[in-house]
């Protein structure tokens, strides 16, 4: 299984999960990458709607959300989400330079 965290907005907490899913997804919707997000703070919205829809997936939970709502969910939780990223964009880069970690090896 696939762990998920968990974040708060509109009284409940949410399962979210930041990465492949979302990011290509964000990407997809926006046709921006990831360093436009320092530019345009709207990406934060599909980052946040695709990061709740894999959450929802992988908790195997309903996804009642629409991308409309991201907007006023964020006002409650911009700062959470972002922390998420980082610490995405901080695993991804210390997988790339420590294969070891997560269980990869460069070894054959």
């Amino acid at each position: 299984m696939i762990p998920v965290d968990y974040i708060k907005f509109g009284g409940e907490e949410h399962p979210i999960k930041v990465g492949y899913y979302a990011l290509k997804n964000l990407q997809k919707h926006s046709k921006k990458g990831l360093a436009a997000m320092q530019d345009d703070l709207s990406l934060y919205e599909p980052l946040l709607y695709y990061s709740l829809k894999i959450g929802h997936i992988l908790d195997k939970k309903e996804f009642k959300f629409k991308m409309a709502d991201m907007e006023i969910a964020l006002e409650e939780c911009f700062f959470e989400v972002s922390d998420m990223l980082t610490k995405a964009s901080l695993r991804k880069e210390l997988q790339e330079k420590f294969p070891e970690v997560g269980g990869q090896t460069s070894e054959k």
